[in-house]
């Protein structure tokens, strides 16, 4: 008895403890916690800075929060997501940080509004952060050369264009140069510039950049083009291409403290430290004439440069019912995409099968040249003598500035009789337009299956009562497998990119039917480029703004992408980079089929990835 009434006591303490510190746990749930930081402040217009969101409380499940405008930066990379938990005492505490590269627009005073996260039915806000961007650009730190000397005078970045004045669709070249003083180990594009206007395709630089000595106001610099591209204007006036920026890893030597201390060089790095410069080139204004109207052709199609236009058949003597091998080939300095349409002329007589095509562009010399082959496949199917008419095709030659018109030689055919092919007579050959539906086959009633019931039923071998057995198994993997994905979701980059990006050009195609609604073609063809490209970065994890068209072939034959599929891809973005700056090149018929050949290429593309 002494025993029982001894502990009653001890268990009635217990028990106090425990409630309270159950008490005090679910308190402590309650409270949570929201901060946003950043790692500098002021800050430069092209320097880069850390913005940081970080979300506290006694829960392993912290909400994602929400965060304020940011259209006033570009962002370079985020969210970067760290997660700390701690266990104090029996107490939980863990923590979960958002970080996000950003670097500024314009400079002033700009304020990041405050971030917030709903958590149980109530709203958690963060502080605000009053940011000040500076024009200037940053000095260079004590260990280079002359202390307090600009960056600019030792590191620059600058756009070069070949020529400023030009005409619609004539080539300009923008290669893009640093000039450094200071050793460069690499570098890494931030921002490209905007190329509004003007049909662009970026030269091949080899990865073992080429680097030049230059002088310039007496000073000698090494240069190396880290960029080029050639540019073809759409539209005639003042056009800009806005500025590129790029972070440079410097090379950084410490000076001695004094001539005789030893231990400097000792403790220091070899190879020197390693600092990271942002650089921006300047804008460029282009001036736009327009082509001459005086001497036009009406059948021009805006094609300007230095071409030349070669055919060759394979026979003109030919029996009916045999194929004959029409082979064309465009080749010159210019823009071969605003040739659209070859104006070709065949017999009524004759099926014509679609061209097999080859377009090649030369980006490794000092113009880009490109060159374009047809081949045309015709079967004559009535005997008789027949002509292929001259294929004339005008263009502005820039040399000359003159309209120029090349040709193709006429061609004569001679189809004697031939063998009947199946189905096909020689004499009355009946075009594929002319074939019409005329009837349709009566289709057989179906019967309906019968219900019939075993006499001797057993309930527990149905499939209700063996799903009723495994269903809690499988609620389980499943309830486990979303927890996975929810972990995955937060804190794989990677891993939710690739599953957003079906939503995400669902969504731009979506917003483009919309502009296709509105007859805004412009904008409408720009939604679905950067639908179908920003669905190839997401489910590959790369950065759409740096993606060329040779990385979207690798990752494309990198996921076994059949050739047929890269072939119709990669032609609907071309057909959206043309009609996107093509004025009076795009119709309401047009651009309806143009966006469900897009959504079919996309769910086409799922397949892949």
């Amino acid at each position: 008895m002494k025993n029982d009434a001894g502990s009653a006591p001890r268990q009635l303490g217990v028990c106090l403890m425990m409630a309270i510190f159950l008490l005090s746990a679910l308190a402590t749930a309650q409270d949570l916690t929201i901060k946003a930081t950043v790692d500098r402040n002021p800050v430069g217009l092209n320097q880069q800075f850390q913005y940081q969101v970080t979300v506290s409380g006694a829960t392993q499940s912290l909400p994602d929060p929400e965060l304020p405008e940011l259209s006033a930066f570009r962002v370079l990379s985020g969210p970067n997501v760290s997660t700390s938990i701690q266990l104090t005492n029996g107490a939980l505490n863990a923590s979960k940080i958002y970080g996000y590269v950003l670097i500024p627009k314009r400079q002033g005073r700009v304020r990041i509004g405050a971030a917030r996260v709903e958590f149980k039915g109530k709203t958690f806000t963060s502080n605000h952060i009053d940011l000040t961007i500076t024009q200037k650009q940053q000095q260079a730190r004590a260990g280079r050369s002359g202390g307090s000397q600009q960056l600019a005078d030792v590191l620059s970045l600058k756009a070069i264009p070949s020529r400023r004045n030009v005409y619609v669709n004539e080539q300009v070249n923008v290669s893009y140069k640093i000039y450094f003083r200071v050793s460069v180990r690499s570098w890494e594009f931030l921002e490209f510039p905007e190329t509004v206007g003007f049909w662009s395709e970026d030269y091949e630089i080899p990865q073992n950049v080429q680097v030049s000595q230059e002088v310039i106001d007496g000073v000698q610099y090494s240069v190396a083009t880290i960029k080029k591209v050639a540019l073809y204007p759409t539209k005639s006036g003042e056009l800009v291409i806005t500025p590129m920026r790029a972070a440079m890893d410097v090379v950084e030597r410490r000076r001695r403290r004094s001539s005789f201390d030893i231990f400097d060089d000792f403790f220091d790095s070899p190879l020197g430290r390693t600092s990271r410069e942002i650089v921006a080139s300047s804008p460029i204004k282009i001036n736009v004439k327009p082509l001459p109207e005086e001497g036009k052709p009406a059948d021009f199609s805006g094609l300007v440069g230095k071409f030349r236009l070669k055919s060759e058949i394979d026979k003109q003597t030919v029996a009916a019912n045999e194929a004959i091998s029409l082979k064309i080939k465009i080749d010159g300095s210019g823009n071969l995409q605003s040739l659209r349409q070859l104006p070709l002329q065949f017999p009524a007589n004759f099926e014509v099968f679609d061209p097999k095509e080859k377009n090649f562009v030369n980006r490794k010399a000092q113009v880009m040249s490109a060159s374009r082959e047809l081949e045309y496949i015709l079967i004559p199917r009535v005997s008789g003598t027949y002509q292929i008419p001259p294929i004339e095709i005008p263009y502005f030659d820039t040399a000359a500035r003159d309209y120029r018109i090349m040709s193709t030689p006429e061609y004569n055919l001679e189809v004697t009789p031939g063998k009947d092919v199946a189905g096909i007579e020689t004499g009355g050959y009946v075009p594929k337009s002319d074939v019409k539906l005329l009837k349709q086959d009566i289709h057989f009633i179906k019967e309906s299956a019968l219900n019939l019931v075993p006499i001797a039923h057993q309930p527990y071998k149905s499939a209700w009562f063996i799903l009723a057995l495994v269903l809690p198994t499988l609620l389980l993997g499943v309830a486990l497998g979303y927890r996975n994905h929810v972990d995955k979701m937060s804190s794989n980059v990677g891993y939710a990119r690739s599953r957003k990006a079906l939503k995400q050009a669902t969504a731009r195609l979506k917003e483009a039917h919309s502009f296709l609604k509105s007859g805004q073609y412009a904008e409408f063809y720009s939604e679905v480029s950067k639908g179908l490209m920003g669905y190839v970065a997401d489910k590959s994890n790369t950065a759409a703004a740096g993606l060329l068209r040779d990385d979207v072939v690798k990752i494309l034959k990198e996921r076994d992408v059949d050739a047929q599929l890269q072939e119709d891809y990669l032609k609907c973005l071309d057909e959206a980079d043309f009609r996107r700056f093509a004025q009076g090149a795009s119709d309401a018929g047009q651009a309806l089929t143009f966006y469900n050949s897009a959504k079919d290429i996309l769910v086409r593309l799922g397949k892949f990835f």
